[in-house]
């Protein structure tokens, strides 16, 4: 009886979505049509953080799901992030761990191939920037530029990295720190760049008597490049207006804070004062801090000379509203993800409350300084990490350390929900996608969907772009109608001419 009954189950799980999936065909368009513009887009995006991983947090926060600012916006979707050649099947995504676990490239993206796919609208293996081919593509910070709009790029780790690296340069190899900051600064029009990485100060934000300068390792500034643009030798025409816009240069927690009200130069560079050791494990504005571990959230304090995302991103925005064409940023916050990795859910907490402060802070910022009616906010990731879910969830006795994954039979996988352990309290969890090569304890990306959120100008454009709908998220999309839906209410449906070599 309980086999028979099980299989009924599936097939009424796989009726549903079949018939969900007609509806959808049938009603949402399949194209994005005119009439929905905004002259603002902001895409805020927590790096590495799933729906567990938002749900855990407002356990942790408030005692009770839905209960961040974004969870009410009018418009959530889930979003598929497969990189190229990669699919997504809502029905075995419910019945095999496997199917969204293990860490095969054809199904598991990393944030360079994710932000590249909401940054141009191509997927793609590998390098940012590029698609599957190679070739460089148009990101929508270069047609944003095109439009005549301010662009910026922001995140709790260095700007040059993945994610702020997928919308704003192109290059084969992610990791090729130098180069994207030289385009960045050098070529790009951005007019605003934030980020930790600073080659004066350790993980601790504590100066240091020998900075770190290297023009051999790809993760380091060169010190030619920190000398010149911090003393204003480094810009270009950001604007067209046949002038050379210089970067003018921030690192303080002060100067931050500063920047958030009044009068600005046309293009900040924001470095914070952490982050800038030559080793693994650099280049952040909090996740290294001494003393942090697997611990409940702010056992060790968030360190007081970094600034918080709240006050990274309203220094941005008061730069970028200077022009009265709109502007685009991406706002991110990098680090839910690393926490994941370790399987430090209290760690990733503590950075997911970060992201969620600078949600709010960028909501309040939109009521008084702009409206719903020009800017379109979207909240969303790049991917889910660990595989969480509650105890006893998994799929079984794993194989051996050897092996990639797990390998089992699908009616073995269990999908434990998280235990709501009351507010102030690290909910019951466990992660269940492990990367053995790294260790017992090291946990990857899975093809999950993710989250997002959406409210303001054109948000209900997303709406049109569903792809399928999953039996427990409801109607999805894929990273890459991001970007679609972007350039459309920008242009408010005229497709801007191609940039970039293609």
């Amino acid at each position: 009886m309980g086999s028979r009954r099980a299989r009924l189950v599936t097939r009424s799980v796989l009726m549903v979505v079949l018939v969900a999936m007609l509806v959808l065909c049938m009603f949402a368009a399949t194209a994005l049509a005119g009439g929905d513009s905004a002259k603002n887009v902001i895409i805020m995006i927590t790096d590495g953080c799933g729906y567990n991983c938002v749900l855990a947090t407002d356990y942790y926060q408030y005692g009770a799901a839905g209960t961040q600012a974004y969870e009410r916006f009018p418009v959530q979707l889930g979003v598929s992030t497969y990189p190229a050649g990669g699919h997504y099947n809502p029905y075995l995504a419910w019945t095999d761990f496997n199917e969204v676990g293990g860490w095969a490239a054809n199904r598991v993206t990393e944030s360079n191939m994710a932000a590249t796919a909401m940054g141009t609208g191509y997927k793609c293996a590998g390098g940012v920037g590029i698609d599957e081919h190679a070739n460089r593509v148009p990101t929508i910070v270069e047609i944003a530029e095109q439009l005549g709009k301010a662009t910026g790029v922001v995140s709790t780790q260095s700007f040059a990295e993945a994610t702020p690296a997928g919308f704003s340069a192109h290059a084969l190899d992610r990791k090729a720190l130098k180069t994207i900051i030289e385009q960045q600064l050098r070529e790009s029009k951005l007019d605003v760049a934030m980020g930790a990485h600073n080659p004066w100060y350790n993980n601790n934000g504590e100066k240091l008597e020998t900075p770190y300068f290297s023009d051999t390792s790809k993760y380091l500034w060169k010190e030619s490049t920190w000398n010149d643009v911090v003393a204003g030798k480094i810009g270009n025409d950001a604007d067209g207006d046949g002038e050379v816009e210089y970067w003018d240069v921030i690192e303080s927690r002060a100067d931050f804070q500063a920047m958030a009200t009044g009068p600005t130069p046309e293009r900040v560079l924001g470095v914070v004062q952490c982050g800038g050791e030559d080793k693994v494990g650099s280049g952040y504005t909090q996740f290294y801090r001494t003393g942090a571990a697997n611990d409940a959230p702010f056992t060790v304090p968030f360190l007081e000379t970094s600034p918080t995302l709240s006050e990274m991103s309203l220094a941005a925005l008061n730069v970028l509203d200077n022009d009265p064409d709109g502007f685009f940023v991406m706002i991110e916050g990098a680090n839910p993800d690393y926490g994941n990795h370790f399987g430090w859910l209290g760690r990733a907490i503590e950075e997911q409350i970060d992201f969620n402060d600078a949600v709010e802070a960028v909501i309040a910022w939109v009521e008084a300084n702009s409206s719903w009616d020009e800017t379109l906010l979207v909240i969303t990731s790049d991917h889910e990490t660990g595989g969480i879910w509650g105890p006893g969830a998994g799929v079984g006795t794993p194989a051996a350390p050897s092996a990639s994954r797990f390998i089992v039979k699908p009616d073995q996988s269990v999908f434990v929900p998280l235990v709501n352990n009351g507010a102030g309290q690290v909910p019951g969890h466990l992660y269940t996608n492990h990367r053995w090569e790294y260790g017992p304890d090291f946990y990857w990306h899975t093809n999950q969907l993710v989250p997002l959120y959406a409210k303001g100008a054109g948000a209900s454009v997303l709406t049109t772009q569903v792809r399928g709908v999953d039996p427990v998220r409801g109607p999805y999309i894929d990273n890459t109608d991001i970007f679609q839906v972007t350039r459309h209410v920008f242009t408010d449906g005229a497709v801007p001419a191609q940039v970039g070599n293609n």
